[in-house]
Order: C-alpha cells, then sequence, then structure tokens
C-alpha cells in the first residue's frame, strides 16, 4: 500500500441540478398512489372482516384469511403455493355451509411477523421496528416479497450508527444483501473514529475483514494513532491467537502520519 500524506477521506456526494420537468409527471404520481392505496385501504378491510377470502395461512396456531390474488401478486412463494400443487383444500370447522379455501401452512414464523407480512401485501407498508427488522426481513426474503425486503434494508441503512454499524455489516453479507453491506461498510469508514471508540463488534472480526478495514483508502481518519490503539485493542481481545498478525497489521497502518510522541 502506498503512503499517503494526505488525510484519509472519502470524497463527498455531488448532486446533480435538480430536473424540473418531471414536476406534472410526478403530480400524476401522487394522483395514481392515492386511487391505489383507497383501493388497497378496500381490499384490507375486506380482509379484516374475512369478506371474499379464499385462502388461509396457518402459522402455528393462528389462522390468517386472506384473498389468494392479493398475496400472489407480490410474493413468488405464494404464487407458488396458491397455483401449484401443495396448498390443502379443507373446510372450515367442519360447516358445509363455508366454502372451501386453500390452507397453506408455515412452520416456523412468528405469527407477529407473518401478520406484518400479510399487511405489507395488502397495504404496500408494514411496521417496521427496532426489535422486528431483521426477522421480518428473513421472512419478507422467505417469501419472496421483494419490495418488503427493500424496505427493511431501507430502514437498517437509515439506522445505522458507530455502535452498530459493524453488527449490520456482517448481518448484511450473510444475508447477501450487497447494497446494505456497502453501505453498511461505508459508514465504518466515514466514522471511523466513533467506532474505534465505542464498537466492540468491530473486535470481533477476523484478522481478513479487519485488515481490510483499517488499510483502506477510504478510512476517514485524521491521525492514524486511532488505527494503531485499535490494532493493539483487536488483538488484546484474543492475544493468544492474535499476536501472530502483529506484523501483517502494521502494514495496514500508515506509520508516517502518526503523531510524534515526546
Amino acid at each position: 500500500m502506498e503512503l499517503n500524506t494526505g488525510d484519509r477521506y472519502p470524497e463527498d456526494d455531488v448532486l446533480g441540478p435538480a430536473n424540473t420537468t418531471v414536476v406534472f409527471k410526478e403530480s400524476n404520481k401522487n394522483l395514481l398512489a392515492t386511487v391505489s392505496d383507497e383501493a388497497l385501504n378496500t381490499l384490507n378491510e375486506l380482509r379484516e372482516a374475512n369478506l371474499l377470502c379464499d385462502a388461509q395461512i396457518l402459522v402455528g396456531d393462528q389462522i390468517f384469511n386472506v384473498h389468494r390474488a392479493i398475496m400472489c401478486s407480490c410474493s413468488s412463494y405464494f404464487r407458488a403455493q396458491f397455483t401449484g400443487f401443495s396448498a390443502d383444500i379443507s373446510g372450515c370447522a367442519g360447516s358445509s355451509s363455508v366454502e372451501q379455501k386453500c390452507v397453506i401452512h408455515i412452520p416456523g414464523i412468528n405469527a407477529c411477523i407473518m401478520n406484518c407480512v400479510i399487511q405489507y401485501a395488502y397495504l404496500r407498508q408494514t411496521n417496521i421496528s427496532e426489535n422486528n427488522v431483521h426477522e421480518l426481513l428473513i421472512c419478507a426474503d422467505y417469501v419472496g416479497m421483494v419490495g418488503l425486503v427493500k424496505q427493511c434494508t431501507d430502514y437498517l441503512s437509515r439506522s445505522l450508527t458507530p455502535e452498530n454499524c459493524v453488527s449490520i455489516m456482517g448481518y448484511a453479507r450473510f444475508r447477501f444483501l450487497k447494497d446494505l453491506y456497502l453501505k453498511a461498510r461505508n459508514f465504518t469508514l466515514r466514522f471511523f473514529t466513533e467506532v474505534a471508540n465505542c464498537n466492540t463488534d468491530i473486535l470481533d472480526m477476523n484478522v481478513k475483514d479487519f485488515y481490510s478495514i483499517i488499510s483502506d483508502d477510504e478510512l476517514n481518519t485524521r491521525e492514524e494513532d486511532h488505527v494503531w490503539k485499535l490494532c493493539v485493542k483487536w488483538i488484546d481481545w484474543k492475544p493468544e491467537d492474535r499476536k501472530q498478525h502483529v506484523v501483517h497489521l502494521m502494514t495496514g497502518v500508515r506509520l508516517g502520519l502518526m503523531t510524534p510522541k515526546g
């Protein structure tokens, strides 16, 4: 890695000029969205009143009445289930007066999470919070709801802090969420000084990932002392296993930029 006498700062984003020619089109979009929202709200009210529902989703002991067409419209999983051969046809409560419905059993899903998934299918929005976002994202990915996956990843992107950016970066890589991974990594580089001071997840990184952070040319730090101190802290976290990596880590520290000690 070449020695650089400048600070390690990422380039600022450059915003192009606003395009004023799309104002009228945006107005039309808003009008169409309002009409669409009204229709979706009506369909959701029908679902909540169990009117015209032609399918049921079973999660544990919880039953959700739904419309197959709505669930199929935004989920590849439900499209395959409701149009394939795996759906059971059964009556409700043994009553012959109740028309038969498709019944889909989904094991291992929390009822509250499934409720959020169904809510998104009808309203294209749902309640995403710090407590449910990870489980909701996994479920949305499982049932093939691309739009809900994006809403969850957008939520995580907006929630990045020096305390959680490293864990979100690891989670995103594990779930193959490239955009979220890059945003979390860039956040870590940009706010490196704060991350080094308060983040403990970075100390659990393996040597390859840790080195890729401290040696990155986009690492934002005015004083290389912060990098040196974090390397020492990382080694001390598991000294017996990591002391062998001292020499390798030092090649990622720009010693020429460290503050001389008198």
